[in-house]
C-alpha cells in the first residue's frame, strides 16, 4: 500500500485527556525555547518537562511578554538559573546554553476559558547537565 492509500484510510487523531497537573513543585528540565516576534510585545516561552513521576514528561511552558512588565520575571528567573549579564544581544545564545538545564519549578493550574493554564515559577538550579534520555 503507498501512502497515499494509508493517508486516505487513516483517521484522524484524537485529542487525548490529560490530567490536570497538580499545584506543586517539580523537577523539571528546560526542553525548548521560542521567542515569538509576530506577536505584541514579542513573547518568549521556555518549555519545561517535568521529570517527576507523577507528570513524567509532561511540558508545562513559563511565558514571559519581552516588555517592561514581563522582562524583570525573566531575568529573575534567569538569574536563578545562573545566568548573568544577559543582553537583547546574547539572549538567544544564553537560552541555547540553559537546554538540559534542571530545576525545581513550582507549577501552578489556572483555569480560563475552559482550558487550563500553568504559571510557572523557577525556584533553583539543580544542575547544569541534565540527560533528558
Amino acid at each position: 500500500m503507498n501512502w497515499a492509500d494509508t493517508f486516505d484510510k487513516t483517521e484522524a487523531k484524537k485529542d487525548e485527556e490529560y490530567a490536570a497537573i497538580a499545584e506543586g513543585t517539580y523537577t523539571a528540565y528546560v526542553d525548548q525555547f521560542k521567542i515569538d516576534e509576530t506577536k505584541t510585545p514579542a513573547r518568549l516561552s521556555i518549555t519545561w518537562k517535568i521529570t517527576d513521576d507523577l507528570a513524567k514528561n509532561r511540558n508545562v511552558f513559563a511565558n514571559y511578554n519581552l516588555n517592561e512588565v514581563g522582562i524583570p520575571f525573566l531575568k529573575k528567573d534567569l538569574n536563578t538559573l545562573g545566568v548573568a549579564d544577559v543582553t537583547a544581544r546574547t539572549l538567544t545564545q544564553k537560552l541555547d546554553a540553559l537546554i538540559g538545564t534542571k530545576a525545581e519549578v513550582y507549577v501552578k493550574p489556572k483555569a480560563k476559558d475552559g482550558k487550563t493554564y500553568y504559571s510557572v515559577y523557577v525556584n533553583e538550579k539543580i544542575d547544569s547537565s541534565f540527560n533528558a534520555d
